[in-house]
C-alpha cells in the first residue's frame, strides 16, 4: 500500500529546505513550507507562502519521495510556513513523518488551539517553536489581523504544561518593537511560566516582504543586544539570533 494512500496525504507543501543545521539544534533538519497563512507579518520574508491563492502546492509524490530516501540520513523534519496549522492533514503528514523515523519540529504562530490538543494528545510533536510577535496590545499591529492573542497565550501553556520541548521567539524590527515592548513581552510570558525565549533581529530580505517596513534604518541587532541582561535574568534557556 503506498504511504499516500494508507496516510491520506494531500499536497499542502509549497517549498522545501532540503537541508538545515541551525533550525534543531544539534540535528540534521529538513524544512517543509506550508502554503497559507493567517496572519501577514510585516517583516516575514516567506511572501510567497502566505497568500493560499497564489500558492503553487508541491505534488505528494515528490514529496514522499524525498522524505523516502533521506530517512536514515537526515534527523529532523521540520513543519514551517505559512502557518502549518491551518492544514487539517498536517496531522497525517506528522504520522507519516513520524513512521520513518524523523523527530519532528513544528514552527506555529499557536492559535490552532484544537490542532495543539489533538498533536500533544497523541504525542506526535518533540519541539515547539512558538513565534510571540509582541505585547499584546501591538499584535494587530504586526501581524495585520485581528486575533485574540490570550487564546495564543493559553495554547503557549498547554505547551509548557505538556512537558514537550518548545521555546518562544520574538523577531524585532525597531519600526515595530521598542525595548519597553520586549519588557512587556517577558512579563506576558514570564506570567505563563515560560522559561524558554529568544529574540531575533530582524534581516535584511534578498527578496520582497509581506509588508511595507523600513530596511536600512532598522537598528533591531543593537536593540536586541541592549536586551541581554532581561533575557539572562528571566529565563533558563535564552538567546540573541541574527546579530552579526
Amino acid at each position: 500500500m503506498k504511504a499516500s494512500s494508507k496516510y491520506k496525504l494531500k499536497p499542502i507543501f509549497s517549498g522545501i529546505q532540503r537541508f538545515t543545521t541551525v533550525d534543531d539544534e544539534g540535528f540534521l533538519g529538513i524544512t517543509l513550507f506550508t502554503g497559507g497563512c493567517n496572519f501577514r507579518c510585516k517583516y516575514c520574508h516567506n511572501r510567497e507562502f502566505v497568500n493560499v491563492k497564489q500558492i503553487k502546492f508541491l505534488e505528494t509524490e515528490e514529496i514522499i519521495d524525498f522524505l523516502e530516501k533521506r530517512k536514515n540520513i537526515i534527523e529532523t523534519l521540520i513543519f514551517c510556513g505559512g502557518e502549518p496549522t491551518l492544514h487539517e492533514n498536517l496531522i497525517e503528514w506528522i504520522k507519516f513523518g513520524k513512521k520513518l523515523g524523523y523527530r519532528i519540529k513544528l514552527d506555529t504562530n499557536a492559535t490552532n488551539s484544537n490542532m495543539i490538543k489533538q498533536l500533544l494528545k497523541e504525542n506526535l510533536i518533540d519541539f515547539f517553536a512558538i513565534d510571540y510577535k509582541s505585547p499584546k496590545n501591538k499584535y494587530q499591529n504586526i501581524i495585520e489581523r485581528k486575533v485574540d492573542v490570550d487564546n495564543i497565550l493559553n495554547n503557549i501553556k498547554m505547551i509548557i504544561d505538556s512537558k514537550v520541548k518548545y521555546e518562544i521567539r520574538t523577531t524585532v524590527h525597531t519600526d515595530l518593537i521598542s525595548k519597553n515592548d520586549i519588557k512587556n513581552m517577558i512579563d506576558e510570558l514570564k506570567n505563563i511560566g515560560v522559561n524558554s525565549y529568544f529574540l531575533q533581529a530582524f534581516k535584511k530580505p534578498d527578496k520582497e516582504l509581506v509588508g511595507n517596513i523600513s530596511i536600512e534604518n532598522d537598528r533591531s541587532k543593537d536593540l536586541i543586544k541592549n536586551c541581554e541582561d532581561l533575557l539572562k535574568n528571566n529565563f533558563q534557556f535564552w538567546g540573541l539570533r541574527n546579530t552579526t
